[in-house]
C-alpha cells in the first residue's frame, strides 16, 4: 500500500526536521570555554579554581564557563561567562570553533574553542579564587587517570511498581560513567573539566599526530 499525499507530506517534514535530544528541555544547559594562552613554548589552558564562597563545587578547578541564560545562545553564554570571570573584554580574545557538545546526567555542555590574544591574569574574585595555565603538551602526553562509577537507580515511593514486569524486582540496567583525572603540580583536574580537556586532546591528536 502506497503513502497518501498526507503521509508522504509528514514524512518530507520528517527529513527536514533537525534532530534534537529527548527531554532536552528538562536539562541544565551551559557553556564553557577551552582557553589557549599562547606562549613561546606552545599554547597553555587557562584555568580556574572556583571559589569557596560559590554554593556549587567550591574549590574545583573549572574551565570558565557557566548556565546559558534565558534567549542566549550557547556561545553567546560562553562568551558572556568569559568576560566575567576572567574580567576581560570582547578585544582580548577570537572565539574560534564548537567543540564535541558533553551529556552528562540531566546537563548539556557546550564547549569553545577561544584564543586569548592579551591576558593579565585578571579574575572576579567573587567567582574565581585563582587563575593558573598548564601547558597544552602536558595533555598531549599525559593519559588521565580514569576510574568509573555506577550510578544506582532509587525509585520513589509512589512508583507504580504493579505495572512493570518483575514489579520491585525489576532489574534495572546498570549505568556508569567514566571520571577523569588529571594530576598537575599541586592542582587536581578532574570531572567533567578533565573529561572536557581529554576530548579537546584527543580531536588535536587524531588532527596532528
Amino acid at each position: 500500500m502506497e503513502f497518501s499525499l498526507m503521509q508522504r507530506k509528514f514524512a518530507e517534514h520528517l527529513k527536514e526536521r533537525p534532530v534534537s535530544l529527548i527531554e532536552a528541555d528538562e536539562c541544565r544547559h551551559a557553556a564553557v570555554c577551552v582557553t589557549l594562552l599562547l606562549t613561546e613554548n606552545g599554547p597553555d589552558i587557562i584555568l580556574q579554581v572556583r571559589s569557596s564562597k560559590l554554593e556549587e563545587q567550591p574549590g574545583d578547578i573549572s574551565l570558565p564557563g557557566g548556565m546559558i541564560e534565558q534567549g542566549e545562545t550557547p556561545q553567546q553564554a560562553a562568551c558572556r561567562e568569559l568576560e566575567e570571570e576572567l574580567l576581560i573584554g570582547k578585544e582580548q580574545y577570537e572565539m574560534l570553533a564548537p567543540l564535541d557538545i558533553m551529556h552528562t546526567g540531566n546537563l548539556m555542555i557546550y564547549p569553545f574553542l577561544v584564543v586569548m590574544k592579551d591576558y593579565q591574569g585578571t579574575f572576579n574574585d567573587s567567582e574565581v579564587a585563582e587563575i593558573f595555565t598548564v601547558p597544552m603538551s602536558f595533555f598531549m602526553q599525559e593519559e588521565p587517570e580514569v576510574h568509573e562509577i555506577s550510578l544506582e537507580v532509587k525509585e520513589p515511593e509512589d512508583f507504580p511498581f504493579e505495572k512493570i514486569c518483575g514489579g520491585r524486582k525489576y532489574g534495572w540496567r546498570k549505568r556508569t560513567e567514566k571520571v577523569y583525572f588529571y594530576e598537575y603540580q599541586q592542582y587536581c583536574i578532574w570531572g567533567i573539566t578533565a573529561k572536557l580537556i581529554h576530548s579537546f586532546t584527543e580531536i588535536c591528536k587524531k588532527r596532528f599526530l
